[in-house]
């Protein structure tokens, strides 16, 4: 007996198939996650240039003073744009956690495939 029986193509085939729906499925996936972790970079981009900018501006400007404040939105590769994908804001609080202490926190905001994130960053000024 020469060849291979019906049987067994059959299995061979649904095996291939198989393996190339699994390799398919992996390779979106990982697109999803390198797509994600390219927006967690730029938020963490925004967040630091965010926050380095207010610390330059940092004595007597009114975007330093206490309460919640907005900041531009930023398109994906972290330029400002009106309507980006990221947006910023900041909330400063005095005295806090001690007196002539002044809490910043910076967050930026922004959805990713169908989900909201948030990046904070806090720092501490007298």
């Amino acid at each position: 007996m020469r060849g291979f029986a019906m049987i067994e193509v059959l299995i061979s085939a649904s095996l291939l198939i198989v393996g190339i729906t699994a390799a398919v499925d992996l390779q979106g996936s990982m697109s999803r996650n390198v797509a994600t972790q390219r927006r967690f970079l730029t938020a963490n981009e925004v967040g630091e240039q965010t926050l380095e900018r207010l610390l330059v501006l940092f004595g007597g400007s009114a975007t330093l003073s206490p309460g919640r404040h907005d900041g531009p939105a930023y398109n994906q590769n972290g330029v400002p744009a009106a309507d980006g994908l990221f947006s910023t804001s900041w909330e400063v609080t005095s005295n806090t956690p001690v007196q002539n202490v002044r809490r910043v926190v910076v967050e930026v905001r922004w959805r990713d495939f169908g989900r909201d994130r948030l990046l904070k960053f806090t720092t501490f000024r007298s």
